[in-house]
């Protein structure tokens, strides 16, 4: 089992549960924390391009390095759109330079604007450098897999390289199913050991990919959240169909939602038409009483009538309201008053 000080993690960043062997990973709070690396974590973690931004290549004459390791999560947006402008520019050699600079580029993960720029899709045509055009569209559509399978082969990957393509494979695996065996993970990445695995989930929680929890007792990776990959053409239609079935679906539902809204505003407009008429009759027959206590000059008499008025109230409240004590089913006596002697 991996534990803080094995992956060089502050206890802030991992917690461990001991009843069921769950490493669960969260960034850290600030932005500019990064993670202690350890001689045992994979390539990926080498402290020298965790400290100092080095990208293993020098940038060809007229292609400006923005590998900025300062640049964190909110940066990603901007780090593309500039090298979208550089790709404007940059021809050839320098293209290609532009491409393994943006492929390595930390926080970068979409790359289909990039494959549209013309002196990039220049690229496909030149046999020099058309396997450059391919890695891209790998980067931007593919799994570690279809680099691996290509024929012919695809330029070497740095290391930098190496750990997006897997970041990019886990998060096109966590697209489709929220639960991940770890021993799948490690057969589809080429890794050696569930320890490398860890190491690699890790940076990936880091880079703002992908969220989840590591259950290790039963070798599963638990996905949270995982960013969204880029679209290929051919997939949109498939989109669209989807999109519309789904606002059929809402339609649909709307229409539902607003014939019980009509049916409920009816049944409520029915209750105080009842309520109205209940009040108007008891109203009338608290009328006749008070006239006949008044017309029979008896007070004694009168004030029992009006007893007797109170009385048939309180039973109809009750019969409202449902909780008299006397039950619904009970009848109401047809004499509220006694007769006249």
């Amino acid at each position: 089992m991996a534990s803080a000080n094995d992956s060089g993690l502050s206890s802030s960043i991992l917690s461990m549960d001991s009843s069921s062997c769950n490493l669960e990973i969260e960034k850290p709070l600030l932005s500019g924390d990064k993670p202690d690396p350890s001689p045992s974590s994979s390539s990926a973690l080498d402290p020298s391009h965790s400290t100092n931004g080095a990208i293993g290549v020098a940038p060809a004459p007229g292609v400006t390095s923005i590998c900025d390791p300062t640049c964190g999560d909110g940066g990603s947006a901007a780090i593309g759109e500039q090298f979208l402008i550089l790709a404007k520019s940059a021809k050839g050699a320098a293209a290609v330079q532009l491409i393994k600079e943006a492929l390595e580029a930390p926080g970068l993960y979409v790359f289909a604007e990039l494959l549209q720029m013309p002196n990039i899709k220049e690229l496909n045509s030149v046999v020099e450098y058309s396997s450059y055009y391919r890695l891209v569209e790998v980067f931007a559509f593919g799994v570690y897999e279809d680099y691996l399978k290509s024929e012919p082969p695809l330029p070497p990957l740095s290391p930098l390289m190496l750990t997006k393509l897997r970041h990019l494979t886990i998060i096109t695996m966590a697209n489709s199913a929220k639960t991940l065996l770890l021993d799948n993970l490690v057969k589809e990445l080429c890794l050696n050991s569930r320890r490398e695995l860890e190491d690699l989930i890790i940076e990936a929680i880091y880079a703002d990919v992908l969220h989840g929890k590591l259950d290790q007792k039963n070798g599963v990776l638990e996905v949270d959240f995982a960013l969204g990959r880029d679209i290929k053409p051919e997939d949109l239609p498939d989109i669209a169909a989807t999109l519309k079935a789904w606002c059929n679906n809402c339609n649909g539902l709307l229409g539902t939602l607003e014939s019980l809204v009509l049916k409920a505003n009816s049944q409520k407009e029915l209750s105080i038409q009842q309520a109205n008429y209940i009040e108007f009759e008891v109203n009338k027959i608290k009328a006749n009483f008070l006239r006949q206590a008044g017309s029979s000059g008896d007070t004694e008499d009168g004030a029992s009538q009006i007893e007797g008025l109170r009385d048939f109230e309180k039973k109809l409240h009750r019969q409202k309201k449902g909780t008299g004590s006397s039950g619904m089913t009970k009848a109401i006596p047809s004499k509220f008053w006694p007769k006249s002697s």
